[in-house]
């Protein structure tokens, strides 16, 4: 109850104390003039113009360099195709043989190979057992023999007798060749092929056989 009797007092105070109309109005309008209107604002300070952007620049050499360098390397890139000469294929068997070119020889070389030939010549001739060779001389017929000599005999140009060097031991010697420098008593080797044996008769008048190197050759000391 006292509030209500709060609030009507109140409104009361407010009516009495709310001016008229009339007496308002000079002051509102005093109160519109005195507010400027909206051209009255100053001139002189225009808002600010948008700054355009920047124009937009391409970059017109940059790409193009770029690309000039992508289509080089390119060309650059593709190999140069290069034909393979077809081969040629070898027959196995030549029509024309190869001939080996002829060996030349210094002079040293010459003599060596020539002693070595003499040498392997001279190797096929082997010695016979003495006791082979003078009791069964048919053992080593065709056999390539190879005998000391001491020339005890000169039978013509082509034949002598020996002696087994160191004995007295004797065979018969028949010679390849002719010969005109052999004396008694001199040494020298033989080298011939076993032939059985050779009778003849003696300056005695006895028949004598010896064994016997036919197609014989010899060597001095």
């Amino acid at each position: 109850m006292k509030r209500l009797t709060f609030v009507l007092i109140m409104i009361i105070l407010l009516a009495a104390c709310t001016p008229k109309p009339e007496q308002v109005k000079p002051y509102v309008d005093q109160t519109l003039t005195a507010y400027p209107t909206q051209t009255s604002y100053p001139t002189n300070t225009p808002y600010p113009t948008n700054t355009p952007y920047p124009t937009y620049t391409k970059e017109p050499t940059q790409t193009a360099v770029f690309l000039t360098k992508v289509v080089t390397a390119t060309n650059t890139l593709t190999p140069t195709m290069t034909h393979t000469p077809t081969p040629t294929p070898t027959p196995l068997h030549s029509p024309t043989p190869t001939i080996p070119p002829t060996a030349t020889f210094t002079t040293w070389q010459k003599t060596a190979e020539a002693v070595k030939a003499t040498n392997a010549f001279f190797a096929q001739y082997t010695v016979p057992d003495r006791r082979d060779f003078l009791t069964y001389p048919d053992k080593l017929k065709n056999q390539k023999l190879k005998m000391q000599c001491r020339i005890f005999n000169v039978v013509g140009y082509r034949d002598i007798q020996c002696y087994i060097t160191g004995t007295y031991d004797a065979f018969y010697v028949s010679m390849k060749n002719n010969f005109d420098n052999l004396y008694e008593n001199e040494y020298i080797t033989i080298y011939g092929i076993g032939a059985g044996e050779h009778c003849f008769t003696n300056r005695m008048g006895n028949q004598t056989c010896q064994p016997l190197i036919n197609q014989a050759f010899f060597t001095k000391p």
